[in-house]
């Protein structure tokens, strides 16, 4: 009788033993699951933080590029009107020295 409980103690043993390793393998095959999931996550939040980056730059190349066209117009504007208020001072200073040289 001691033989048999010995045996069935021993098979008992053998059982848990096998229910510890098929825990201890679905625990590292979740783990590494979960790992990779975290990854994926991961991976994606950079490509959108990266996606987001890259339209945050587009929009302030654009911004950059509307206030460079804007600040052009308004200095040729003001080149324009310079030469316009120049005109008439550079006719006078011209007949000016016409006056002059011909009074002589």
């Amino acid at each position: 009788m001691a033989e048999e409980t010995l045996r069935v103690v021993l098979a008992i043993e053998e059982q848990a033993r096998a229910i510890v390793a098929e825990g201890e393998r679905a625990a590292r095959e979740i783990d590494a699951q979960a790992r990779a999931q975290a990854l994926e996550v991961r991976r994606r939040e950079e490509a959108a933080a990266a996606a987001e980056a890259e339209q945050v730059r587009a929009a302030g190349r654009r911004e950059a590029e509307q206030a460079r066209a804007r600040i052009l117009a308004e200095a040729s504007e003001q080149a324009r009107q310079m030469e316009e208020g120049a005109a008439p001072r550079v006719e006078e200073a011209a007949r000016l020295v016409v006056q002059r040289l011909l009074d002589g």
